[in-house]
């Protein structure tokens, strides 16, 4: 791609939907008029869209992953705690990184290299 040229689907895809190539491309789509914005999202949806969270979260630095340590899964209250912790995390589009230690099935020992 050449300096001054956009991503080549994006001006087509603008003029396929009759939108200009801003709002093909916004992620704020909210901002535009409802009829503008059921033709964009519908465009998405056409073309099989699916946003880039890795480039979402560089752009809004954040990244909305989640560090959660749990002690014991074998523990019956611990995973369903986890569990739940889980489902809400998702309702709000975080994601979990679940870092597990302290099995019962653990070496009791460390290990040397």
């Amino acid at each position: 791609m050449t300096a001054g040229r956009s991503a080549p689907w994006r001006w087509p895809s603008a003029r396929r939907f009759r939108v200009r190539p801003f709002p093909a491309s916004c992620r704020a789509i909210r901002a535009f008029p409802e009829a503008t914005r059921a033709r964009v999202l519908a465009a998405a949806d056409e073309l099989g869209y699916q946003p880039n969270l890795i480039a979402r979260g560089l752009k809004n630095q954040s990244t909305g992953i989640v560090g959660v340590v749990v002690t014991d899964l074998d523990n019956s209250y611990h995973a369903h705690a986890l569990q739940l912790l889980i489902e809400k995390m998702g309702e709000k589009r975080l994601a979990p990184l679940v870092f597990a230690g302290n099995s019962s099935k653990a070496p009791k020992a460390p290990l040397h290299a």
